[in-house]
């Protein structure tokens, strides 16, 4: 019925060149009629060698346009059929148990990348705060390990999952990354910055997560620091936003979401 094709993976597009009833040459669109392109590549835009009508829809995790950290606009109107796309929590992300015993104050596993300054930025403040705290020698703040988005790595999620809480942050120029939802299904409190990208049963500040922006360090300092002396606080949210992962935010959610857009694209 519909060929899901993960645009950033192959080099070719699942294309079929038959020839045509009169022998005179290919036909190139044999399968596109029934092509859902996937596309999770870093920023804003599209894949260019599927052009506009060779797909039924187009879902995008970039969705939005940012400098920085701070919202520019949303996806220009060059496509037709063009949907957002976020990831989800993954299997392999929970442990299926809510653990209210944990040995970490806060983590952090953010990158000191020049390419990522908002993360950069977040990373140095979580840092401030966890010395002013007195929670720096329970605390994780900085890089784990080299992993990239296709590894699952045991250790980084063991960390999130024995965090009070989980400090996240966006990518600078684009919304959608695996960290969110890897913090979501740890059963922390995540704290993540302000996300634009339009979402069925979206995060809520105050209620599933702790939302911050990541050009204002003093409110974000004040949240921590709030939220660090106000432990069964910080636990309530964190479970509220577990449970609401877990029941809205997880792959067979997405799929579903991707499927029902198909029909009526």
């Amino acid at each position: 019925d519909v060929i899901l094709f993960l645009s950033t993976s192959p080099r070719d597009l699942p294309v079929k060149n038959v020839t045509g009833p009169d022998g005179a040459g290919s036909v190139r669109n044999a399968y596109l009629d029934r092509l859902v392109v996937l596309d999770e590549g870093d920023g804003p835009g599209y894949i260019r060698k599927v052009r506009n009508g060779e797909y039924i829809a187009y879902f995008k995790r970039s969705w939005v346009r940012k400098t920085d950290g701070a919202f520019l606009s949303n996806p220009p109107r060059f496509r037709d059929r063009y949907f957002p796309m976020v990831y989800s929590v993954s299997n392999n992300y929970t442990s299926g148990v809510f653990d209210t015993v944990r040995t970490h104050d806060v983590v952090c596993t953010l990158r000191e990348n020049k390419k990522q300054p908002a993360r950069a930025r977040v990373l140095s403040w979580v840092g401030k705060v966890v010395a002013e705290a007195g929670v720096a020698n329970t605390s994780i703040v900085g890089e784990v390990n080299h992993a990239q988005r296709r590894t699952i790595s045991r250790a980084y999620l063991d960390h999130n999952r024995n965090a009070k809480i989980v400090v996240t942050c966006n990518p600078s120029f684009w919304d959608g990354d695996f960290r969110t939802w890897e913090a979501m299904a740890s059963g922390a409190l995540v704290f993540v910055d302000q996300m634009h990208v339009p979402v069925a049963y979206p995060l809520l500040d105050g209620v599933h997560v702790v939302l911050y922006d990541n050009h204002d360090e003093g409110t974000f300092r004040a949240k921590l620091l709030h939220y660090l002396r106000h432990p069964l606080e910080a636990q309530k949210i964190a479970l509220r936003g577990y449970l609401h992962a877990l029941r809205h935010h997880r792959t067979i959610s997405r799929m579903d979401y991707i499927l029902r857009s198909v029909h009526v694209a």
